[in-house]
């Protein structure tokens, strides 16, 4: 019990060794900034496959720019690249038995 007690006041005494001061690390003026540009009618909601989302993207890499991250593996780019795929879906239309099916209930 005693060695227990030992670790969890270590633990908790690291916590507050190793923290850092959250308020000089992040500026509330510059996060309703950054909130109200995300959130601009502009950005047009940011749906996928919108260019809205595009505009975010390029706003987001332009911050990451000016806080002086480094890509990763030296990439010329913030965004990483991935496929996705937009559904569309099709007019479909069948008979059996000589009575129309609903297209609904076709796969």
């Amino acid at each position: 019990m005693r060695k227990t007690a030992l670790a969890f006041l270590f633990f908790a005494l690291t916590g507050f060794v190793m923290g850092q001061d959250i308020h000089s690390i992040i500026n509330s003026k510059d996060v309703e900034r950054v909130e109200r540009k995300l959130s601009a009618d502009d950005m047009q909601g940011r749906a996928t496959f919108s260019a809205g989302i595009e505009k975010a993207a390029d706003f987001i890499s332009d911050e990451f720019r000016a806080a002086g991250l480094l890509t990763w593996n030296n990439s010329a780019s913030y965004r990483q690249q991935f496929t996705m795929i937009q559904i569309k879906s099709v007019h479909a239309a069948g008979e059996f038995d000589g009575k129309s099916l609903d297209g609904k209930n076709i796969i």
